[in-house]
């Protein structure tokens, strides 16, 4: 899953579009670093060793669409687990 369809997921689901754009980023940003970390484990398993050093760099630099474009293109294998750990982040976000 790349950056964008997660961003319109979380809009979408979220229901977000009468929300300043600002507010929806942040929403947003902050899902996609919840459920990077969630999907740590079975990215980190994936990944050679240069790409985690990457993605590591990438995180601490809050390039969170970076990472999530990066994974989208070299290992779309992790999709489905991206998108299971997105939907339960979502509908936690929800219930809260």
């Amino acid at each position: 899953m790349d950056f964008a369809t997660l961003t319109q997921t979380i809009e979408d689901r979220l229901e977000l579009s009468a929300f300043p754009q600002n507010v929806k980023d942040a929403i947003v940003v902050k899902l996609a670093e919840n459920i990077l970390e969630r999907t740590h484990l079975t990215i980190a398993e994936a990944l050679t060793e240069d790409e985690a050093g990457e993605v590591t760099a990438m995180m601490k630099d809050g390039e969170i669409e970076e990472v999530m474009n990066l994974l989208s293109e070299k290992h779309p294998e992790l999709d489905e687990k991206i998108v299971q750990v997105s939907n339960d982040v979502i509908a936690e976000f929800l219930e809260a």
